[in-house]
């Protein structure tokens, strides 16, 4: 059996943002708009990889959270596993792994402080241009009017020997350094 992980947003999807040209597929519906799409090319070779389901596994492995990644429609129907929130929860058949959710919640155990840290703090942040989630208690997110000067005022202040400070785009996220998506590869195999 092979596996095949893949990110999804910037790699297979994008947003209705980002101009993919006109020979394009919906790959997500939100509140009845289309806010993502695939190139038809993807869909294409997405439809040989639903042939060879048997020797093939794929597995989107993405920081989106289990319901942002169920607005996702690939054409592909159902898959049988998807690594959400990082890495920090798996999905089998469409269900969270408790067992994996746990260990995961293990793993960032050490981290716990400084993400409640990071929280007061950006509670605070006047900067901050949308809620504050503290996402499945493995790691922070918000929206920020300047990320990159938030970004760096953070790593200033939370311990980053335990924590990885980051943004995308006016994305600013605080993350255990246990918690990646190179570390769920790896969990993963051993599960698989």
């Amino acid at each position: 059996m092979v596996l095949f992980h893949t990110d999804l947003d910037n790699t297979m999807i994008y947003s209705y943002k980002h101009e993919i040209g006109a020979d394009k597929c919906c790959a997500e519906v939100y509140h009845g708009r289309e806010i993502s799409y695939i190139t038809k090319e993807t869909y294409r070779l997405l439809q040989q990889i639903k042939a060879k389901e048997e020797q093939l596994v794929m597995v989107p492995t993405t920081t989106r959270t289990t319901e942002q990644y169920q607005r996702i429609h690939l054409g592909i129907g159902d898959l049988p596993y998807a690594l959400v929130c990082n890495g920090g929860v798996l999905l089998a058949g469409g269900r969270e792994d408790e067992d994996w959710y746990r260990g995961s919640l293990e793993r960032i155990r050490d981290s716990r402080e400084t993400l409640h840290q990071a929280l007061e703090l950006l509670d605070k942040e006047s900067r901050r241009s949308f809620e504050l989630r503290f996402i499945r208690e493995l790691f922070v997110f918000t929206k920020c009017k300047n990320p990159a000067e938030t970004t760096a005022r953070m790593q200033g202040l939370l311990d980053l020997k335990l924590t990885d400070v980051f943004y995308n785009g006016e994305k600013v996220y605080v993350v255990p350094k246990q918690l990646n998506k190179g570390n769920a590869l790896k969990r993963f195999r051993d599960y698989i």
